[in-house]
């Protein structure tokens, strides 16, 4: 007997949105939420993929679903892009999405908060709008929402809805300057994280061998000096899932949905030996041959090279080194400081023993202590024929404002003139003079020309909630543009391939892993994967609608 969404009993809804043109992905914290919600007793419907609907639709959809016992309508905009103004992608041929609005409701964009929150309103007066996700945070873009819950949201959300219910007490919440009330337990401490427990409902609509997120740890032994992600610095074995519980949680998410393939969550899956030994049994355990990708340190494969073949055993088959920099002087004061001839040469080592495990590396533009000429030098590494990695990408390192209530914050962010940076407000930010310093090699030039008058570039860096900065060997301006240098150049003369993440995200009942290992960027056929985007969005629209039993919404043009 399949299960059934009951809105007669008090309920919840929750969407949430991976805002892709090519892909059709999960955001996983919102499910986890509303697992932690059914188990208190709460009734929760999910809507995961809120851009493959059109604005009316959504409306439609809540109104069938919002009942006079909805208590909240919680929003998680992490992976948000707005979608209100699509322009035309040159590389690929397709479309691209606009950049991510603080405080929208929807990826439908800024403009339809207002309506909708008057649509919610007009079906349930008490119902409440609630902000949740790694970006959750009090401001004035997100006055639109009753409450804002920082941070983890496993006890927080549950604490909410026993309060709307008249059941108990709201925990560490304050009032926002700006409207709503702010919850505040953003690392849930005292969430049996170890023995909790993950199982999807029928109308969560999982499509068949659909590629899942997958929680096996929480945190991050580690304190990397531009990293906010919540529990840095835990204990070795800390927020780790048992072992039985995990080979459940699989078992039944093959039963049911024939899904073999994953995408671990753990902000470093390998910061210690005894969970790779234990991925290892597990796998062994399964009837079937699992397959996942992860972030691992390369450091630590360096150090416990006993690691390598386990991990490969045990399904690994895509990877996200966060590596940052070659740059010694960088790396030992952000907290990689393995060097660039150890990292380049674990690299090798590591892609002897993984003949078909998708090796990808991300590395940060303006780091303190590295200047252009050395990120050049990274550039050329990872465009030549020596490069053990199929994929990289740079990303500009952002500073976030201190003045903002963040649910979490870097070293950096919170003590940035420590680091040699000076913070630049408004347009300060953008002011020609604060690069001129920089614009001395040569290699700027192309750059310059191409990259400092964009625009986009210039928005990204300048506006809230991340900050402008400088130092004496890099400002943001410069920074963002490096990164968007390099890596369009990368697309264009095939050194950046299709990533393993990107590999695990198309891969489904029709497409393999293999189809996308090794393929150029400039190479690969987009097009039949976004006709494979549509028709799983078309897949989940059906199923959606019949499991929550909606009638078919009919638009006013037809």
């Amino acid at each position: 007997m399949a299960d059934l969404f009951d809105n007669s009993k008090p309920n919840i809804i929750l969407i949430a949105d991976v805002t892709d043109t090519l892909v059709l992905g999960k955001s996983f914290g919102i499910f986890k939420v509303a697992q932690e919600l059914r188990l208190a007793g709460y009734e929760v419907a999910v809507i995961s993929h809120a851009h493959i609907f059109s604005y009316d639709e959504l409306k439609h959809i809540l109104s069938n679903l919002i009942s006079n016992k909805t208590l909240f309508v919680g929003i998680n905009n992490m992976f948000y892009k707005s979608i209100k103004n699509p322009s035309k992608n040159e590389r690929n041929g397709g479309i691209q999405f606009g950049e991510r609005e603080t405080g929208a409701i929807l990826p439908h964009g800024l403009d339809k908060n207002i309506d909708f929150k008057k649509h919610i309103k007009s079906l349930n007066q008490k119902c409440c709008l609630v902000l949740g996700g790694p970006v959750a945070y009090d401001s004035y873009e997100n006055k639109e929402f009753d409450y804002i819950v920082l941070g983890y949201a496993d006890i927080s959300a549950v604490n909410l809805a026993n309060f709307l219910e008249g059941k108990e007490s709201l925990i560490k919440s304050y009032k926002s300057l700006y409207g709503p009330v702010i919850i505040d337990d953003k690392e849930a401490k005292n969430f049996d994280f170890v023995n909790s427990t993950m199982q999807y409902k029928s109308y969560d609509c999982i499509l068949p061998k659909e590629t899942l997120p997958l929680e096996v740890s929480r945190g991050c032994i580690f304190q990397c000096a531009f990293c906010s992600y919540p529990l840095n610095g835990k204990n070795k074995l800390d927020f780790i899932k048992l072992e039985e519980l995990l080979i459940l949680e699989l078992l039944d998410n093959y039963k049911r949905f024939n899904v073999t393939r994953y995408l671990l969550l753990d902000d470093t899956f390998n910061d210690s030996v005894e969970k790779v030994e234990m991925i290892h049994r597990i796998s062994k355990r399964l009837p079937f041959k699992l397959e996942y990708w992860a972030y691992l340190r390369l450091d630590l494969l360096h150090a416990h090279p006993e690691t390598i073949e386990l991990l490969y055993e045990s399904g690994l088959r895509g990877v996200q080194f966060g590596i940052e920099t070659f740059n010694k002087q960088a790396g030992s004061i952000i907290g990689k400081g393995l060097g660039r001839e150890k990292q380049i040469e674990t690299l090798r080592q590591v892609k002897k023993h993984w003949k078909n495990v998708t090796l990808y590396a991300t590395f940060i533009t303006g780091l303190p202590g590295e200047s252009i000429d050395s990120l050049f030098k990274t550039f050329e590494y990872l465009t030549s024929k020596d490069c053990d990695l199929e994929s990289w990408a740079f990303i500009p390192l952002s500073i976030k404002d201190v003045q903002q209530s963040w649910a979490t914050m870097s070293k950096i962010d919170k003590e940035p003139e420590k680091y040699g940076y000076t913070i630049l407000r408004g347009s300060e930010a953008t002011d020609d003079a604060n690069r001129e310093t920089f614009d001395n090699d040569p290699r700027m030039q192309s750059v310059i020309d191409e990259y400092f008058n964009q625009p986009a570039i210039r928005d990204i860096i300048s506006g809230s909630p991340i900050l402008g900065w400088k130092s004496n060997l890099m400002n943001s301006t410069t920074a963002t543009a490096l990164a968007s240098y390099f890596q369009n150049k990368g697309a264009e003369n095939g050194t950046r391939r299709i990533n393993g993440l990107q590999a695990f995200q198309f891969a489904n009942d029709r497409f393999d892993l293999e189809q996308f290992s090794g393929i150029p960027l400039n190479q690969v056929d987009w097009h039949a994967i976004d006709l494979d985007k549509q028709r799983r969005a078309k897949e989940y629209k059906t199923i959606f609608y019949e499991q929550l039993a909606i009638p078919e919404f009919v638009s006013e043009n037809h």
